[in-house]
């Protein structure tokens, strides 16, 4: 297989931060471990009106296969940071304030409530224990 390096000359043009090859993850609204990954199969430069030039990074995501996808820089990651990505979203669930709400149509003394928490929530699972005790 052969090599092939391209220079760039044009004045404002960034080196780009992914290349032909790398793993990436795209950045989602949901926990990190969930994203989608994928590796980088092109790159295009996309010269805007009122602002720099930027990369745009072509992905060929794992699933579903074969299926690709154009993102700029803000929306990828290196597959490498999801474990610390992870770790933080952890830590920050575990400190969002614990709000125990009903189901809307139900009553808290049945025993059907939630909370807003991410992760497996301590003061609800203590409810869950003492609302079944009450209504046995």
């Amino acid at each position: 297989m052969h090599t092939i390096t391209i220079a760039f000359t044009y004045p404002k043009a960034e080196p780009p931060k992914y290349k032909f090859g790398d793993r990436v993850a795209v950045i989602d609204q949901c926990q990190p471990a969930a994203w989608a990954t994928g590796k980088i199969v092109g790159l295009c430069l996309e010269e805007y009106k009122f602002s720099t030039n930027s990369w745009c990074y072509i992905c060929k995501l794992d699933f579903p296969g074969g299926f690709t996808e154009e993102y700029s820089v803000d929306e990828l990651v290196f597959e490498s940071e999801l474990p610390t990505l992870q770790a933080k979203w952890e830590a920050d669930a575990a400190l969002e304030p614990c709000l125990i709400y009903s189901e809307p149509g139900t009553e808290m003394d049945k025993g059907v409530y939630h909370c807003n928490h991410r992760l497996s929530c301590p003061i609800e699972s203590f409810l869950a224990a003492r609302l079944t005790g009450l209504n046995s």
